[in-house]
């Protein structure tokens, strides 16, 4: 079984971003084991860390993205078609 330490802070917000702990396709999503992610997360739940606005704010800003993304993908393709 794998050891994981925690570090012990006061501060309960994430020492990662949002996006690397729900987005397989982010960079950053690879550069901490699953484990300590887990163990990241729950230590700050079990200390009463809300973290669900954090998560709901970083998918509505990332479907915001890809919204516009998909919107200018499919223009340039008109343009680039006609």
């Amino acid at each position: 079984m794998k050891s994981i330490t925690v570090i012990r802070t006061s501060d309960l917000s994430l020492p990662h971003s949002v996006r690397s702990y729900i987005d397989g396709c982010a960079h950053e999503y690879s550069e901490t084991d699953p484990w300590t992610k887990i163990a990241q997360l729950a230590y700050r739940l079990k200390r009463g860390a809300n973290l669900l606005s954090d998560f709901l704010e970083d998918i509505d800003h990332w479907q915001v993205q890809l919204l516009w993304s998909n919107t200018l993908r499919t223009y340039f393709f008109i343009v680039n078609n006609a």
